[in-house]
């Protein structure tokens, strides 16, 4: 499980002193037990709400990197991307580009769509095939594209 495997990490990161390692796993888990704190009273986090929360962290920490690269703060910029390199650890690997236009493909066939009108329906079932392995933005061009959009 991806959430016991943050929780070794983080205990790991703390007895080799790796501080940078150490916070950025600290605020995933930090993420994480806001989830578990809704009310639902459930004690562990599914493996695709970790990955969700996950891409989450990642996109707003490639936010910060963007904004201190424009204010030219080059050493915030490069802590940023060391945060983003561990958050990245835990991501599974992403689509390349072939198999994300297969994946598409077949999206577009099970939702039995034929123009673009009808996106919305092959994003749903994309999205569910993709499964956290494709970021949202480069899904929706690839739909685009092959609806003709």
């Amino acid at each position: 499980m991806l959430e016991q495997k943050l929780t070794d990490d983080m205990k790991d990161a703390m007895r080799a002193g790796d501080p940078a390692r150490l916070s950025t796993i600290r605020m995933i888990r930090a993420e994480l037990l806001k989830l578990k704190k809704d009310g639902s009273g459930r004690t562990d986090v599914p493996d695709e709400e970790v990955i969700k929360v996950l891409n989450s962290y990642a996109k707003r920490v490639q936010e910060s990197v963007d904004q201190f690269r424009a204010g030219g703060r080059e050493d915030m910029a490069a802590a940023a991307e060391a945060e983003l390199k561990v958050v990245k650890a835990y991501l599974p690997q992403q689509l390349s580009d072939a198999e994300l236009d297969a994946l598409v493909k077949d999206a577009v066939a099970a939702a039995g769509a034929t123009s673009a009108k009808e996106m919305g329906k092959v994003m749903k079932e994309a999205s569910a095939k993709a499964a956290g392995r494709v970021d949202g933005r480069r899904l929706s061009e690839a739909v685009k594209r092959a609806l003709g959009a």
